[in-house]
């Protein structure tokens, strides 16, 4: 059985996160470009370690 709740990865997560930092940009205290980036990076944190789990253990999605 497979978790279906997005993750910042997921683009339905992305969305969510993009939408809900630029309605209380202004209650949180952030500028656009810091709602932005927090986007931006938290995506390729993501990306990065998906990228360190499959280089450092590709049987984990090698199927037999």
């Amino acid at each position: 059985m497979t978790n279906s709740a997005p993750t910042p990865a997921h683009p339905q997560g992305l969305a969510t996160q993009s939408l809900v930092l630029l309605l209380f940009r202004e209650t949180l205290g952030l500028s656009f470009d810091q709602c932005y980036y927090v986007v931006v990076l938290s995506f390729l944190l993501m990306h990065y370690l998906h990228d360190h789990v499959l280089f450092t253990q590709p049987e984990a999605i090698l199927t037999k």
